[in-house]
């Protein structure tokens, strides 16, 4: 850690080795626990106060990316005239926030999530700054890169439907929004900030694939919805080709989108589609585990694009009547077929 409290109560802060040095001869104690901590002032980490004898609930042992990636989140705001504070003990919820940006209103707070951490304690450090009226950005560290998003990132996206990651070692910090047309991608450096958009592209046959795999290794969930298509007269594989089409692609769904959409498609077989089923259909899948997000909003854009493909293919009309039944395969070969086929007309 950063800060500590010299013998007189008032917080210190290191910033360099330079300034270690000349108070490497004065007595300092965490300002959580109260504890003895000293100065560790070595070659290959930054400068920075750590407990004597154990830790304390609020203080844990920090890694060199995650004390550099505090200390260039902090300069970085200042670089755009904010005011951040480092390592802000909160004596109500007994927690230490990474970063608190204390010209904002409410206060933000930072949180440079560098090591593991259960969805558990996710959710109850964020509920713990919202008891106080804190606003709270996760940022992820390197264990937490890859080229594609999965559960392990998911778990820490908000409301707004952004990621945010931290590579300290290259003083790169990264905003991830999803959009309706892709994700919106801004890096932000000390000096500057550039963006770009990646593109959705629907993938139909590569999903085609994976339905049949899933199918012929037995896969229990898409074992019981075939067993649904069965007494509808259906064949799972042979769904429409429409459920792959212009699909949301949101982040920390609970099943493929296609898949859902073919659970709706069964559902409302035999049945009118109305606004009150529509919503108890996708409110089954309300259980999610993402505790920094409410579900609702992420399942009525899957429900709202879902009828537009219906709207926009002639199938269902805008006051949600169904105008003609969309077209089973009587297995994945003939789906398969008819793609190729309709491939070679368009050529």
């Amino acid at each position: 850690m950063f800060i500590a409290k010299n013998l007189a109560g008032i917080r210190v802060e290191l910033r360099s080795h330079q300034q270690a040095a000349t108070l490497s001869e004065e007595s300092f104690t965490c300002p959580a626990c109260g504890a003895p901590v000293r100065i560790k002032n070595g070659v290959q980490m930054p400068a920075h106060f750590a407990h004597i004898v154990g830790t304390c609930s609020a203080s844990e042992p920090e890694s060199q990316q995650h004390l550099l990636g505090k200390r260039w989140l902090q300069e970085w705001l200042s670089g755009r005239a904010e005011v951040a504070e480092l390592e802000v003990y909160y004596p109500e919820i007994q927690q230490r926030a990474d970063v608190v940006v204390t010209s904002r209103q409410p206060p933000l707070v930072l949180e440079f999530q560098c090591s593991p951490i259960s969805v558990g304690d996710l959710a109850r450090r964020t509920a713990g700054y919202h008891q106080l009226r804190l606003n709270v950005i996760w940022i992820m560290g390197r264990r937490y890169f890859g080229s594609h998003f999965g559960p392990k990132q998911y778990k820490f996206m908000a409301d707004d439907l952004a990621l945010w990651f931290l590579d300290s070692s290259r003083g790169i910090l990264s905003h991830h929004q999803w959009q309706k047309q892709g994700w919106q991608t801004t890096h932000f450096t000390k000096a500057a900030s550039r963006f770009r958009t990646r593109r959705f592209f629907d993938q139909a046959q590569q999903e085609q694939r994976q339905l049949e795999s899933r199918l012929y290794y037995r896969d229990h969930t898409l074992l019981a919805l075939q067993a649904v298509a069965y007494k509808q007269g259906h064949h799972l594989a042979g769904v429409p080709w429409e459920v792959h089409w212009a699909q949301t692609h949101l982040p920390g769904l609970p099943q493929p989108e296609w898949l859902m959409r073919a659970h709706w498609l069964l559902y409302f077989d035999n049945q009118p589609m109305t606004a009150a089923a529509d919503l108890a259909f996708w409110n089954q899948y309300l259980a999610l585990n993402a505790p920094l997000r409410h579900q609702a909003p992420v399942l009525e854009a899957v429900s709202h694009r879902w009828q537009q493909v219906l709207v926009a293919g002639g199938y269902l009309s805008g006051d949600g009547q169904w105008q003609r039944s969309l077209s089973w395969f009587p297995d994945g070969v003939h789906k398969r077929q008819a793609w190729a086929q309709a491939r070679f007309q368009a050529n």
